[in-house]
């Protein structure tokens, strides 16, 4: 079994290209709904 850190790397970076965007949103999303919350309690 070889080990290949270098291609985990990589694809750890597309993933985190590809996805910042909708990360970004999902973090956008949990604060509103924290919100939300804070305004029922």
């Amino acid at each position: 079994m070889e080990c290949r850190p270098n291609d985990r790397s990589i694809s750890l970076t597309f993933i985190t290209y590809e996805e910042s965007h909708y990360f970004s949103e999902l973090i956008v999303a949990m604060y509103g709904v924290t919100q939300m919350i804070d305004q029922v309690n």
